[in-house]
């Protein structure tokens, strides 16, 4: 499964702010402990499952999510406990 990657607008303002803190792939507020991780490709405007794999132009790797994003039911099914390619 392949979708569009939702960023908020204010995604670059917030991750300017968080500091040494990895950005959320979503909001971009600081994470200090990622739980979860989305594989973002097509050169960051899409994310997708494991089991869509496969050589994709514009692949990013995993980026963390932080948990009031990870609670949005539209980027549930993406999400990855354990970030590794297979």
């Amino acid at each position: 499964m392949i979708t569009r990657l939702r960023r908020s607008k204010s995604w670059h303002r917030n991750a300017d702010k968080a500091g040494a803190d990895t950005p959320c792939a979503v909001c971009g507020q600081g994470i200090r402990t990622s739980r979860v991780w989305v594989w973002i490709t097509g050169g960051g405007d899409n994310i997708q499952t494991l089991d869509e794999h496969r050589d994709i132009a514009g692949d990013m790797g995993f980026h963390p999510v932080g948990p009031s994003c990870a609670a949005k039911p539209w980027i549930r099914p993406y999400l990855i406990t354990h970030p590794h390619k297979p």
